[in-house]
């Protein structure tokens, strides 16, 4: 579903008076449901790299904010960066490695950048 679409334009409102339909408690939620059925849209291989990114910084978060350690948090940067980079950057290859084609191809979800450097300021403000 692209931004531009007839079917965003119609999702977008019906997810916003929605929102503001459920009781302020279930409101987060709604607008996580509504979120998912829009990364859903792309295709289900997106809805699994963003919660990879989300259980992955849920867990690193856990772990800092009882130990403090600076091990788990450069663990977790490390792996949040190279998720980014293997996403972000192999398809700028033109998939393409060593001059080999490449048998696939890997997708950019949209937001991933955005929800990775997130990820990345929320762990170290939580160091």
């Amino acid at each position: 579903m692209q931004f531009n679409s007839l079917s965003f334009l119609i999702f977008a409102p019906i997810a916003i008076l929605a929102s503001y339909a459920v009781p302020r408690k279930l409101r987060s939620t709604m607008i996580l449901f509504a979120s998912i059925l829009f990364y859903l849209s792309f295709g289900i291989p997106a809805v699994f790299v963003v919660i990879a990114l989300w259980l992955l910084t849920v867990i690193s978060a856990q772990i800092i904010s009882k130990t403090h350690s600076k091990l788990m948090l450069s663990i977790s940067v490390t792996l949040i960066v190279c998720l980014l980079i293997s996403f972000r950057f192999m398809n700028a290859a033109e998939n393409t490695w060593f001059g080999q084609t490449m048998p696939f191809s890997l997708f950019v979800p949209i937001g991933l950048s955005f929800f990775s450097l997130n990820a990345i300021g929320y762990l170290c403000d939580l160091y």
